[in-house]
């Protein structure tokens, strides 16, 4: 079985190592389209990315946000990390 949603998709990077990074996908919020989901962040900007931040540093160490977007994937059961795609940025490292 697998289905089809828009969720937020994180690449976080380590500081003094960018190359390293991981990626964060919020299952448990999910969108019917990109537009809600754009819209979803820009009122609660700050939030997000603050929660994200502070979740990055106590599972990962010392990271920062690289790269949010709204992505739709494929998700089933035999994956490990969902299908992308397609997406569309919403906030990048240096370019708010």
């Amino acid at each position: 079985m697998k289905f089809f949603a828009i969720i937020f998709l994180a690449t976080l990077s380590y500081i003094g190592d960018e190359e390293r990074t991981e990626n964060l996908y919020s299952y448990q919020l999910q969108f019917e389209s990109y537009d809600e989901c754009i819209h979803f962040y820009n009122n609660n900007t700050a939030n997000l990315l603050n929660g994200l931040l502070e979740y990055g540093k106590e599972k990962y160490g010392d990271i920062q946000i690289e790269y949010l977007s709204c992505a739709e994937v494929e998700i089933t059961p035999t994956l490990d990390v969902p299908n992308v795609i397609g997406q569309k940025p919403i906030y990048k490292r240096g370019n708010r």
